[in-house]
């Protein structure tokens, strides 16, 4: 029988534990103050302390009351969803784990058998493998739970087709594959992945260690690393809006890489959906972003709407003004193009007279040119 000690100010909490949960051979005490509940730990020396609070404040003011006590009891934080610079600090200060609340029964059983029993016994074990959802359960969460089960195994992360796998020595990560990437930077990736499922196989065999650090410095390089793409992020339009491939985009002028990436915009797309399914690095694909919107190969739609109405403008030209368009405008120059689209015959007639001055051998009756344009343009 392993013992638990919740504090929490909230008894829900404590009863979603003890009622959903008391099937498990743990017994669960609970405490709603700090004060209350440093009188007790020291005699009861629980597996773990639950602290419970939605209240990101009152978490930090427990965790540094209890840190100061030097009670080498390992702690549990549950909360509400919260950015990762919270996260990283919370880590640092000692939390064994970190789980968001709400949080269903099912994930809830996973994670204290995961943290407190053995797999090696009961129904889990003999199916050789458990599964859950990363909206749940993210990939910096299962590398903790390995970490202080000390699980020995295979981790497979699938998510929108793409597939990586992570390797662990009893809890310590020891090696990560997804495509070229090393193992490293194979694990960064798919921590930034949040929508998908996982699947562990536990086994009792020993691999090759290809990371050095330990699982702690591994989840402080996945946080320093999903806090960059979110920096990133932000210097971008909202990941839910959408942008389009600018319409008169010349691709033969981008790379392969870059142009199967925006042609995916080409009908509308949002930033969210794109990295959900990307399967490379999201940071170095969100710096890509911020310069294909600077230089207007990525648009939004009023621009887009505004752009393509332009080059439908250009397209019912008569022949001989495009003729003479193509003529007169600087080459490789979009917006010389826009213009004489814009002021139409007004312009021609402009460039012409500026090439007729420069050249003065050449004919330079300007109200013969005009008649015979309006000729041309009746008889078309």
């Amino acid at each position: 029988m392993k013992d638990v000690f919740v504090v929490s100010s909230d008894q829900e909490y404590f009863n979603l534990f003890y009622d959903k949960l008391g099937h498990l051979p743990i017994h669960f005490s609970w405490s709603s103050n700090i004060n209350e509940a440093m009188k007790y730990l020291p005699l009861e020396k629980p597996s773990l302390v639950f602290f419970v609070s939605k209240d990101i404040e009152l978490l930090l003011d427990w965790i540094e009351i209890y840190n100061k006590k030097q009670l080498n009891i390992p702690f549990v934080c549950f909360t509400k969803q919260m950015d990762w610079k919270s996260r990283e600090m919370i880590w640092k200060l000692g939390s064994i784990e970190l789980i968001k609340l709400p949080i269903n029964r099912k994930e809830l059983e996973f994670i204290l058998r995961a943290l407190l029993l053995d797999f090696g016994s009961g129904d889990l074990s003999s199916k050789g493998q458990i599964q859950g959802r990363l909206e749940e359960f993210n990939v910096i969460d299962l590398i903790q739970v390995c970490k202080d089960g000390k699980k020995n195994g295979l981790l497979i992360i699938q998510s929108s087709g793409r597939k990586g796998e992570i390797y662990f020595n009893k809890g310590k990560l020891v090696n990560a594959r997804y495509l070229e990437y090393n193992p490293l930077e194979a694990v960064k990736i798919m921590a930034t992945w949040f929508k998908g499922q996982f699947t562990t196989k536990l086994d009792r065999e020993k691999r090759r260690e290809h990371i050095r650090l330990n699982n702690q410095q591994i989840i402080l390089e996945c946080l320093s690393h999903i806090n960059l793409q979110d920096k990133l992020l932000k210097k971008l339009p909202a990941k839910d809006s959408v942008l389009y491939a600018s319409p008169d985009l010349n691709y033969e002028e981008i790379s392969s890489k870059d142009r199967e990436s925006i042609l995916m915009f080409k009908n509308g797309f949002t930033i969210d959906r794109f990295l959900e399914s990307y399967a490379g690095d999201s940071v170095s694909v969100i710096q890509k972003f911020e310069k294909w919107i600077n230089i207007k190969w990525l648009v939004n739609q009023e621009e887009y709407q505004a752009r393509l109405k332009k080059i439908q403008e250009y397209e019912n030209m008569s022949g001989f003004q495009k003729i003479i368009n193509k003529v007169f405008s600087k080459s490789n120059d979009e917006q010389e193009v826009e213009d004489s689209s814009k002021n139409g015959v007004a312009l021609v007639e402009e460039k012409m007279l500026q090439s007729l001055n420069k050249k003065s051998y050449l004919f330079n009756d300007s109200e013969r040119i005009q008649s015979f344009l309006k000729i041309l343009e009746e008889t078309e």
